[in-house]
Parts: structure tokens; C-alpha cells; sequence
């Protein structure tokens, strides 16, 4: 089962791209109907899974989490990924 079968996991990497601002973790609990214990475990499973695809997920202590993409080319290799799931 590969982490983009959890679609709360690519709900937070799609809100992640969508802004260049950080985003904190209660705010990302509160749009997911979640805890933000929950949230971190999942950024921390997506950080994880990223480093494959030249990204991975900051996290700044009182500011929220970003994304960073390290490696456009790998990068674009998940977006594809993500747009052929329902």
C-alpha cells in the first residue's frame, strides 16, 4: 500500500503546494477534521516518502510546516502519480 492510497496524507501534500507560506499544524488539524498529533504523524510519514521524489517537508517551530522541492524533475514524477489517482 503506497502512502498516496491515504488521502488525507495527499490532501496535506496538495495544501502544502497550493501556498509559499508556512502552514501551521492546528490549522491543517481543523481543515482535516483532525487531530494535530494525527497531522504531524503524517507529515512525518510524507516527509519520509518524499526524499524518493526530491522533496520534503519543513517543519519551523510557532511558524507551521512548508514544502521544499529539491529536485524538480523527480518531483514532477509524483505529480504525475497524484493526478492519475481518483
Amino acid at each position: 500500500m503506497s502512502i498516496l492510497d491515504n488521502k488525507r496524507v495527499c490532501k496535506i501534500l496538495k495544501r502544502l503546494q497550493s501556498t509559499s507560506e508556512p502552514i501551521s499544524g492546528e490549522k491543517l488539524a481543523f481543515e482535516l477534521g483532525v487531530t494535530s498529533r494525527t497531522v504531524r504523524s503524517d507529515i512525518k510519514k510524507l516527509s519520509e516518502y518524499l526524499k524518493e521524489y526530491g522533496a520534503r517537508v519543513n517543519s519551523t517551530t510557532g511558524v507551521g510546516y512548508s514544502l521544499e522541492i529539491y529536485d524538480r524533475a523527480l518531483f514532477k514524477e509524483l505529480e504525475e502519480k497524484l493526478n492519475e489517482s481518483p
